[in-house]
């Protein structure tokens, strides 16, 4: 497997990953959205009653929407994440009371009329965790109304809830594969000023290809050469691959956690495996093929006669040899004997009576 970086920033990535089919690259994929850890406002605390200023005046703890949608908003507002400092409430020292390596706290503290948003929650502690997107909206607040909210954030994974999810448009395609046949191509130039996206550049006499992996499969440059000299297909075992996420993880990290996730799962996998193979395990070897060409059609593979195809542990059994007994012939009947019959002399006839 090999990856090449195209582009990335912050909160983007778009990469090349060749040498690996479809299930290995969608694996990838569901790892990134289901799997990646990040904070999320787990808990909110909303104070009642009257909330006063530095004035001195008085606003009321009221606003128009319900407490549970404000804190499903806040929910979903990105926490900044480092995926090295910051662990899961449960696997923590503190045998989950909060601790500033599992949790981070914020408040918020506003008075209307204003739209409260996103940058106004401020974190008790460390000012770099601020989330990143200050411009997402909470609620507004009219005159004489006020909002005091203590929240908490905590470690989770998307696999629990939306909100722990951090990687959005995770997608790939198969990397395209452009080709010009010189010995028909004029270098015209046709296909420079139809594609959209630049594929084709010249240089000096001669059309050549610059940026493969942008071809989006248009075909406009198939139907404007009439020497129909470029060809457009997929290469197999090549992806483009791309995501981002929503601001509380770097990509990159993102993507490392996600490929050394997937090897911590293969792995366990083979030490499942080995744990069912009995004591006496030993691995069969293989059994040698070959090819008749004069018994049967060619390319048919058989096993020889004279190799044997028993296990390490087993012992071929002779097999004894078959004594057949003699069978008695049986005798030919003998026909029965024909009935003597004798004929009865017919009766004298009676004297005539004188």
């Amino acid at each position: 497997m090999d990856i090449k970086i195209i582009d990335v920033r912050d909160d983007f990535i778009k990469f090349v990953v060749s040498g690996v089919d479809f299930s290995f690259v969608n694996s990838i994929r569901r790892a990134l959205l289901a799997d990646i850890p990040k904070m999320a406002i787990e808990d909110v605390e909303i104070h009642l009653g009257a909330i006063s200023d530095e004035e001195g005046k008085t606003y009321e703890s009221t606003t128009p929407l319900f407490d549970e949608i404000i804190a499903h908003r806040m929910g979903l507002i990105p926490i900044p994440t480092d995926l090295e400092m910051l662990g899961f409430k449960d696997e923590c020292e503190c045998d989950g009371e909060g601790c500033i390596s599992c949790s981070i706290m914020y408040s918020l503290n506003k008075r209307g009329p204003c739209t409260v948003y996103s940058g106004d929650l401020e974190p008790l502690g460390d000012a770099t965790l601020r989330p990143k997107d200050a411009k997402i909206p909470i609620v507004k607040l009219t005159e004489d109304e006020g909002i005091l909210i203590y929240a908490t954030a905590v470690m989770g994974i998307a696999k629990t809830h939306a909100k722990w999810q951090g990687i959005h448009g995770a997608g790939y395609k198969l990397y395209p594969k452009v080709d010009i046949d010189y010995k028909k191509c004029d270098n015209g130039g046709g296909c420079i000023s139809i594609c959209p996206v630049n594929i084709f550049v010249k240089d000096g006499k001669k059309v050549k290809i610059a940026n493969p992996e942008n071809c989006t499969m248009c075909k406009s440059c198939i139907e404007v050469c009439e020497l129909d000299a470029v060809k457009i297909g997929y290469e197999d075992d090549k992806f483009i691959f791309r995501f981002e996420t929503d601001g509380s993880l770097y990509a990159k990290d993102a993507l490392l956690y996600a490929l050394a996730h997937l090897g911590a799962s293969f792995e366990e996998v083979i030490d499942l495996v080995d744990t069912m193979k009995p004591k006496d395990y030993k691995p069969i070897e293989p059994v040698k093929l070959a090819i008749d060409d004069e018994e049967g059609p060619e390319g048919v593979a058989y096993i020889p006669a004279d190799e044997s195809t028993h296990t390490p542990e087993e012992e071929p059994v002779e097999e004894e040899p078959v004594v057949e007994e003699p069978v008695e012939e049986e005798k030919p009947k003998k026909k029965a004997a024909a009935k003597k019959t004798t004929k009865k002399a017919p009766a004298k006839k009676a004297a005539k009576k004188k």
